[in-house]
């Protein structure tokens, strides 16, 4: 096989929810969001990988990891086999000529006080015109800049150039602004474009035909994407492969194709079943996700999916805080609160990794242990299952789980899934 042209090793990026000295004294200090958390996957010259995910999985922070707006925490970014993750001043203005970003909003991408013309020509300026044989040479003159300018305005069909010159970002539709956006970064002829929700800022009667316009720039110029949505119908439409990416982690990958017709994981089964189906003879019953995303400050053990996985077996990675979560749910019922008052407040209840305690004072902790026994076999299901012991220390009431499985991504019929199903 030829070597990738992008290739990205468990790659990591936390940022830091508590800054300052007082902060980290008085506690909390190490809290860190983990927006993206072991990813890996490479992109072959010519292709269209897709990152397709909800709103907060990460897919922003990789792209910006990439071009040198954010820096990775731990892991490799390779381009062409070199090491690109954490380049010098230099070195990251040389990654920027040969990866580049497509912003989801054109209008926060383009200065209003500059004009279309003078945005593109700046970054001329600063890079250099591209030659046939992939070199860069400094304009001799503001006029071969202009005449760039109108060469790359007319590449993406901003037809005639001298009319949008001299336009500012306000005076353009979005689909224009965005082609205006497109251009500016064709003009430095990258090898990877990576493309941020480019068309969701658009209106429908403008998607398609941009989305067209995209791959007529990728066929003309022989560009290779990476290609960022949390639509999956765009992504069946443009991307060869496709990454599915939940709370940091890519949890299935592989063609699109195939990954659309029988896809594997949990998580990714449910986001097509969320899709409508116009006709009605079609539809079946839909079993969605439960719950909310979880915070990324505090992802779940093992599966991130599995609180809210509909498959979701006792070697999951259960903890500690799941029992809190379902005691608090089952006190969202006034009665039920009534009846189970002696095991509250949700507040005394500390979670330490797979283990779940509340000091009860005074208070029978073996009344309250035999109580939340009953409340979890109640509840059934594999977290009822992954409980390895429930007893009373002291005044101490304890709820400890089984260690989960290791969660080892695995090649499953032509795709590869990150699930203990498999």
């Amino acid at each position: 096989m030829t070597e990738p042209l992008l290739e990205v090793r468990d790659l990591k990026v936390y940022f830091s929810v508590y800054r300052g000295f007082v902060q980290r004294l008085l506690g909390g200090g190490d809290a860190k969001v983990h927006a993206v958390d072991g990813v890996s996957f490479s992109i072959a010259q010519g292709e269209v990988f897709g990152l397709v995910g909800e709103s907060g999985c990460g897919k922003t922070t990789i792209a910006k990891t990439l071009v040198g707006l954010v820096r990775a925490s731990s892991g490799k970014i390779l381009f062409r086999g070199e090491d690109v993750t954490r380049p010098d001043r230099k070195g990251l203005f040389r990654v920027r000529e040969r990866i580049q970003l497509i912003y989801q909003d054109p209008q926060a991408a383009l200065s209003p006080a500059m004009t279309v013309g003078e945005a593109v020509a700046d970054v001329l300026r600063a890079h250099g015109l591209p030659t046939d044989k992939g070199d860069r040479v400094h304009a001799e003159s503001e006029a071969e800049i202009r005449a760039a300018v109108y060469g790359i305005f007319d590449d993406v069909g901003l037809r005639p150039p001298a009319f949008y010159y001299d336009k500012y970002p306000d005076e353009l539709s979005g689909g224009q602004k965005q082609r205006v956006v497109a251009g500016r970064v064709l003009g430095l002829r990258p090898q990877l474009i990576v493309a941020d929700e480019p068309v969701a800022m658009l209106d429908m009667s403008v998607r398609a035909r941009m989305l067209e316009f995209l791959m007529e720039l990728k066929a003309r110029h022989h560009l290779t994407y990476l290609f960022i949505t949390h639509d999956l119908a765009t992504a069946k439409f443009v991307c060869d492969r496709i990454g599915i990416m939940y709370l940091g982690r890519i949890v299935e990958v592989g063609p699109a194709r195939t990954i659309y017709a029988d896809p594997k994981h949990p998580y990714t089964r449910a986001l097509l079943q969320a899709i409508p189906i116009p006709d009605p003879s079609r539809r079946s019953a839909k079993v969605l996700p439960k719950g909310e995303v979880p915070n990324a400050v505090w992802p779940p053990g093992g599966c991130r999916f599995h609180p809210r996985c509909p498959s979701a077996l006792p070697t999951c990675g259960w903890e500690g805080r799941d029992v809190i979560a379902l005691l608090e749910e089952r006190w969202l019922s006034i009665e039920l609160a009534a009846r189970e008052g002696i095991a509250g407040p949700i507040e005394a209840w500390e979670a330490d990794g797979l283990i779940a305690r509340r000091d009860m004072g005074t208070t029978d902790p073996h009344a309250v242990a035999a109580l939340i026994r009953t409340i979890i076999d109640q509840s059934g299901g594999p977290m009822a299952q992954a409980v390895r012991d429930i007893r009373v220390e002291g005044t101490t009431v304890i709820v400890e789980f089984r260690a989960p499985e290791p969660l080892v991504p695995k090649e499953v019929e032509g795709r590869v899934v990150e699930c203990l199903l498999y």
